[in-house]
């Protein structure tokens, strides 16, 4: 079944938050993994947790940015003919998008602010990041921070299922409905 090709594309501030957010996740979702693996207590430790918190925020920074574009800047309209559950599952992957791309940075915020070490989060070497208030100061801060290092990691086992559903509908689109659905987020014609 081929469809009409969907001609109106995203603008250039959606396609460059979109992709510059995709880039900045995949890669951390490998990093995280890299870091994880380092010795404890060593200093490539220490500097890679670093710019793993500089990027998460980052990665906050841009998605909050982009949550407001999308408000004031709709994109464009959904292909015509979806069914009830393909709207669903597409709407479940966007808004599951948007929500990980939040909790994973505050859970990572909030086991920077809960870590025994007290370690600042310096903002790549520029400035001291601060942490979230009060977290330090907790007196069940181990609990806490052990419990965010848990639920940080099953988010980005999330993000990577909700990339997985992302890719299966790009492919449904390329090849099956073939209505170049994937062009409205590409630069040029």
């Amino acid at each position: 079944m081929t469809r009409e090709p969907l001609d109106k594309k995203y603008n250039v501030v959606a396609m460059s938050l979109h992709w510059i957010i995709a880039i900045l996740v995949l890669f951390m979702l490998w990093f995280g993994r890299v870091v994880e693996d380092l010795p404890k207590g060593s200093f490539e430790r220490l500097e890679g947790f670093q710019l793993h918190y500089s990027i998460g925020l980052t990665i906050l920074i841009f998605t909050v940015m982009r949550i407001i574009w999308r408000v004031m800047n709709p994109g464009p309209p959904h292909p015509p003919g979806l069914k009830g559950w393909e709207k669903g599952l597409r709407d479940f992957t966007h808004y599951g998008f948007y929500g990980l791309l939040i909790l994973i940075p505050f859970s990572g915020w909030t086991i920077a602010s809960t870590s025994s070490l007290g370690v600042p989060i310096e903002f790549f070497g520029q400035f001291e990041w601060p942490f979230l208030p009060t977290l330090a100061e907790m007196a069940n801060r181990k609990e806490v921070h052990e419990a965010f290092e848990g639920i940080h990691k099953y988010l980005g086992w999330g993000m990577i299922g909700f990339f997985v559903l992302h890719m299966a509908g790009i492919l449904k689109h390329t090849f099956i409905l073939k209505d170049g659905l994937w062009k409205r987020m590409i630069p040029g014609k």
